[in-house]
């Protein structure tokens, strides 16, 4: 639209990438599903939120992992802000996810995140991650009601186009869902990998 905003649309044959899944449940070839976003970039003018971003997605169509009818709806919006910390910046976000459902069994998820990256030097960045979800699937009780998470990377640039990270991830839910028995409320990971760019 301008250099500020953008609009983005399309027609697609399922969300998901299984393209086949519509045809093997009995879905017509005219199913389709549908998805558009908008983004709004600050300009320059705007000071020390210049380059800050915002965007709001939505998804409405078919989906193989939905429950029913196979309809789902998927609402986003999500925003990057710039802060007056050199090298800091904060961001948000919003999922929302529907299940339509027949024989009205129909399910709700909502994921919330907070984000922040700090750049400290010019090789070395920090980044941390927090998100909650809130589960009210009426078709799959096996899914954890609320889940937490936390995550913390610190990324050095080793080489030119070469990355290594190490992450420390925590997640924790309320029922229980990790282990072998899927009956552990804490999943503790910490990951460390070296990555080249092409």
């Amino acid at each position: 639209i301008c250099d500020a905003a953008s609009v983005t649309a399309g027609v697609v044959n399922t969300i998901d990438a299984l393209i086949t899944e519509r045809d093997q449940n009995g879905f017509k070839e005219d199913t389709k599903a549908y998805l558009a976003s908008l983004a709004l970039t600050a300009p320059k003018s705007w000071g020390w939120l210049a380059d800050s971003s915002m965007s709001v997605g939505f998804i409405h169509g078919y989906s193989s992992f939905a429950n029913g009818n196979g309809n789902v709806t998927h609402l986003y919006t999500g925003a990057t802000l710039s802060t007056p910390v050199t090298g800091l910046k904060a961001g948000a976000a919003i999922d929302y996810h529907h299940d339509h459902d027949d024989v009205g069994e129909s399910g709700d998820a909502w994921v919330y995140g907070l984000y922040a990256s700090y750049q400290a030097t010019e090789k070395l960045s920090l980044n941390a991650r927090g998100e909650y979800v809130q589960n009210s699937d009426g078709g799959n009780n096996s899914l954890p009601r609320r889940v937490y998470e936390l995550t913390f990377t610190a990324q050095y640039d080793l080489w030119k186009n070469v990355l290594s990270r190490a992450e420390l991830r925590w997640d924790h839910s309320q029922q229980g869902a990790y282990g072998a028995g899927g009956n552990q409320k804490n999943a503790v990971m910490l990951a460390a990998n070296v990555a080249y760019k092409f």
